[in-house]
């Protein structure tokens, strides 16, 4: 009985353990190109994030140069207004 048991569990393509290395392999190849998707899909927000990141920065510094600029023409009004 135990031969006819370990028997059944070798068998070469049938046996248990070559059907539950089967079933590792597969779910481990799986695994693998759900991380190759997810790696993708980061990256690929990650490149969104900086390009938004990019923008914000111009605009900033867009917004700033217009802030200089408006304080600078109201020191001029207010120094014409003071003469």
């Amino acid at each position: 009985r135990l031969q006819d048991f370990t028997i059944s569990l070798n068998q070469d393509d049938r046996g248990a353990l070559a059907l539950g290395m089967t079933a590792a392999s597969d779910r481990m190849t799986s695994l693998d190109e759900e991380i190759g998707r997810l790696d993708e899909q980061v990256d690929s927000y990650v490149a969104q994030l900086q390009q938004q990141f990019t923008y914000m920065e111009q605009t900033m510094a867009k917004m700033q140069s217009l802030g200089s600029w408006m304080t600078q023409q109201l020191d001029v009004l207010s120094a014409a207004q003071n003469k």
